[in-house]
């Protein structure tokens, strides 16, 4: 459940980005998602994963040991069925390419070695609502 003030707290947590520097298990698109997700319902979805993983090796093989297998498929356990990207809304997880990132209204924010990348909305593959 969203939090009272949490397009404050969500837009607080995009205004911090700069500052960030992409590493594995520490901040890439799945620690950059729950922690948007994070301040906008104060839950931690990744509370299980964080720091265990150094690699997109180690982070597959976690996802296998702990979670659903994949990516998307542990996503869809933690959210639920997830809607055609062009339906997510600001702070909804966004799924693209087997990354997840959020959406920041239009568009969808992701990350990867190389920075910060938006995407169109239209273009998202599938949109995990955070309620």
């Amino acid at each position: 459940m969203r939090k009272e003030n949490w397009d404050i707290e969500f837009n607080k947590y995009i205004n911090s980005l700069n500052t960030k520097e992409y590493k594995y298990g520490a901040y890439d698109c799945c620690v950059f998602a729950a922690d948007a997700v994070k301040a906008i319902t104060g839950v931690d979805h990744m509370e299980e994963y964080r720091t265990k993983y150094s690699s997109v090796e180690e982070g597959n093989e976690l996802l296998k040991t702990l979670g659903k297998g994949s990516l998307y498929k542990t996503l869809r356990s933690k959210f639920g069925k997830p809607v055609r990207g062009c339906y997510g809304r600001k702070g909804d997880v966004a799924f693209y390419k087997d990354c997840c990132g959020i959406v920041l209204g239009r568009i969808a924010l992701f990350i990867g070695i190389n920075g910060h990348i938006s995407i169109p909305l239209r273009k998202v593959q599938r949109v995990f609502l955070v309620d």
